[in-house]
């Protein structure tokens, strides 16, 4: 991984992050400084051939025109010099930028294949998304734009003030006075703890709201159906809200620096007409006296678009700085790793919770698991219910390390899961969940996923045990047609069976299935119950359930309740113990008697 000295931020993470391609970036900056030099060329050949002109009205003496074109030819050769110059510098920083990011990203990518996957969940898809592609695609842009032009344009801004200084000192020290007294108003602009706090707040919640338009957009077409409006979509118009509120504050924290600076900048002849009208009361030498006047009026003004440029530059460097901090975040987490050097050896696949206890925020310690103490028998059928909350999924979520318990041990064959090897772990667990994500590749690449050495012949045996063959022999490509592409687009039902499809290919011994057969109908339902029969064949199998008649021959049922367990035993034992699952199973009853109209079910 790149090496990186901890706790850098900010200007100097930017820096160390453009140096790690040390020899490009000084090429690179040489190349820049001899453009900028080269690009006063012109300006001073400009000077010079006016002078040259001015003298021959006032000495009435015969115009040196090959002086003129000498200076033409240094005009000319100036400018191809600072064209050329500045090509060669952006093609060395565009090599390095292209370089830096492909490592950036195979690092962070590299380093979040070995996260625990809970960060994953916890961060979201569209924020890690973000990160890869924006944050760190910044730093390509900060490389290969931003920084050139700031070498370029602080260089400029050098070169300007010391021409200023020689050309007349007088004069050039009132420029150098102003712009000063400018940088320095402009430094408080940014320097502060507050204003630093504005201004991430302002990224933060820019970054919030582009995540959050993206989701709006996908659901479009649902708040179009029920006719309803922005403000419904309550997440999303709090956040532009809040974004509105954070840009106003920043906005207002900077008015009066901002506006000061501004001032100074663009008025930098004002300052110069006192210092222009003493000398030219006391000149004996009129024609000098005017050439450097019109010098310092026409140039001294110039310099404004160049500090502008530089307020703007640093502006988006401060942004850059804020994705670099998203991409540190990731880098600086600690990977899952195991306690044991040693591959364990696991001779049953029975899952044993001792003593669990876990929250997912240390901080506002609420415990979504508390003392828990269970053990799953492998070839048996483990089901565990309860209401939204009370720690289903996290059970589910902790045997294969998405995250690791504060507490108390997670046994696999009487293995402490934290001593296995991650990829070892891995290989232990299938899963089956209620929204099976499919990649856009091949159906046959998504059947055999995690199995590089399957053939076709095993793709198929599995599809066909999970009873989804049939629908993909009638795709326009059969197993080769993508997903998503010629109009081809799966139910839910049919994305299930190909997730268990998939599972029943990578044969775990252990089996995850979080509300798997929730909201399909009646056919899928079925054809799913029918596929878990090969699936779940001498697996040890946990498996959660709101829809209560799927559980009804579990030979365990745990009922959770607030992140304990309230019951344990079969479906006829708890029924007959009349305590939580009773309550849920007469509730769930009702509700399958449940019709429109009013009338029940006879």
């Amino acid at each position: 991984m790149m090496n990186r000295v901890k706790n850098k931020s900010g200007l100097k993470r930017l820096v160390q992050i453009a140096t790690t391609k040390k020899g490009i970036v000084i090429l690179a900056v040489i190349f820049l400084v001899i453009s900028a030099l080269a690009s006063f060329l012109p300006y001073i050949s400009i000077y010079y051939i006016a002078s040259e002109i001015l003298a021959s009205f006032a000495k009435t003496v015969e115009l040196n025109t090959d002086q003129i074109f000498k200076l033409a030819w240094v005009l000319i050769i100036g400018s191809a010099i600072n064209i050329l110059a500045y090509f060669v510098a952006l093609c060395l920083l565009h090599k390095a930028a292209f370089e830096t990011i492909y490592k950036l990203k195979k690092d962070v990518l590299k380093h979040f294949t070995e996260l625990p996957i809970g960060f994953g969940i916890k961060m979201g898809s569209g924020n890690i998304r973000k990160i890869i592609d924006e944050d760190i695609g910044n730093t390509e842009d900060f490389l290969a734009h931003q920084f050139p032009d700031l070498v370029y344009t602080v260089t400029s801004c050098l070169i300007t003030l010391v021409i200023l200084i020689l050309v007349d000192w007088r004069y050039g020290a009132v420029c150098l006075v102003i712009i000063g007294l400018a940088v320095y108003i402009l430094g408080l602009s940014f320097k502060t703890d507050s204003a630093k706090i504005h201004m991430q707040e302002v990224f933060k919640a820019n970054a919030e709201m582009n995540n959050l338009a993206v989701e709006y957009v996908r659901g479009i077409s649902v708040l179009k159906l029920f006719n309803t409006t922005l403000a419904t979509f309550e997440k999303f118009y709090n956040v532009i809200k809040e974004y509105t509120k954070s840009a106003i504050k920043y906005t207002l924290k900077l008015e009066k620096t901002m506006s000061t600076y501004t001032v100074l900048v663009h008025n930098i002849y004002i300052f110069i007409l006192p210092i222009i009208i003493c000398v030219g009361r006391n000149t004996n030498n009129y024609y000098a006296f005017v050439s450097k006047t019109v010098f310092y009026i026409v140039v001294a003004p110039s310099i404004t678009i160049t500090m502008l440029k530089v307020v703007h530059l640093i502006s988006k460097t401060y942004q850059i700085q804020y994705g670099i901090q998203n991409m540190d975040m990731i880098l600086e987490e600690q990977r899952i790793k195991s306690l044991s050097n040693s591959k364990e050896v696991i001779t049953s696949y029975d899952v044993e919770f001792k003593n669990v206890t876990f929250c997912y925020d240390k901080a506002k310690k609420t415990q979504a698991l508390e003392n828990v103490n269970f053990t799953a028998k492998c070839n048996k059928i483990t089901a565990i219910v309860g209401a939204s909350g009370s720690g289903k999924t996290t059970i589910a979520h902790l045997i294969p390390r998405f995250y690791d318990v504060n507490e108390g041990q997670i046994m696999i064959g009487g293995v402490d899961i934290r001593n296995i090897e991650p990829n070892q772990l891995m290989s232990l667990v299938g899963f089956v969940f209620q929204d099976s994500y499919l990649f856009k590749r091949s159906i046959r690449d998504n059947i055999g996923m995690g199995c590089e050495d399957a053939t076709d012949e095993d793709i198929i045996l599995a599809a066909k045990k999970a009873y989804c063959h049939d629908f993909i022999a009638n795709l326009p490509q059969g197993y080769n047609t993508i997903i998503g592409s010629e109009n081809v687009h799966l139910s839910g039902g049919e994305k299930q069976r190909i997730a268990i499809a998939r599972a029943i290919l990578q044969n775990p011994p252990i089996i995850i299935l979080d509300e798997a057969t929730a909201f399909n109908d009646a056919e899928n339902e079925y054809l799913i119950q029918k596929s878990f029969e090969e699936l779940l064949s001498n697996k040890t199998v946990i498996m959660i359930a709101h829809r209560l008649n799927t559980i009804k021959k579990a030979d365990q049922i745990i009922v959770m309740d607030r992140g304990k367990i309230a019951e344990v035993g079969s479906h006829d034992e708890l029924i007959n113990n009349k305590g939580n699952y009773y309550s849920m199973w007469e509730t769930y009853s009702q509700a399958q008697l449940w019709r429109i109209g009013g009338e029940n079910i006879g």
